[in-house]
């Protein structure tokens, strides 16, 4: 075999296998894209929930540690109501 033709075999090769290449990297990307996507619908809201949980549960906590330690009359009536007002609505700031 000639040194032009096996040239002209690895050209032809490589027009071949460039373009399957290629297409194989697409097919691959989509199926990350769409195992990612999945996995974000799924586990994106159950953090947000469990970050709303956690928070509905350590805002009472803290107000209850800052209200126990208390001797001041005047400021534990304040804690008394903010505590009061925390369990209405444990959510103090936007989500």
């Amino acid at each position: 075999m000639a040194v032009a033709r096996r040239l002209y075999l690895l050209i032809f090769t490589a027009a071949l296998g460039l373009p399957c290449l290629a297409g194989s990297a697409l097919y691959q990307m989509n199926r990350i894209q769409e195992s990612v996507n999945q996995a974000n619908v799924r586990i994106i809201p159950g953090m947000i929930a469990l970050d709303e949980t956690a928070h509905a549960l350590t805002v009472p906590r803290v107000r209850l540690d800052r209200y126990l330690p208390n001797t001041d009359v005047a400021l534990a009536s304040t804690l008394e109501e903010s505590m009061q007002s925390g369990l209405a609505s444990p959510r103090l700031e936007p989500a």
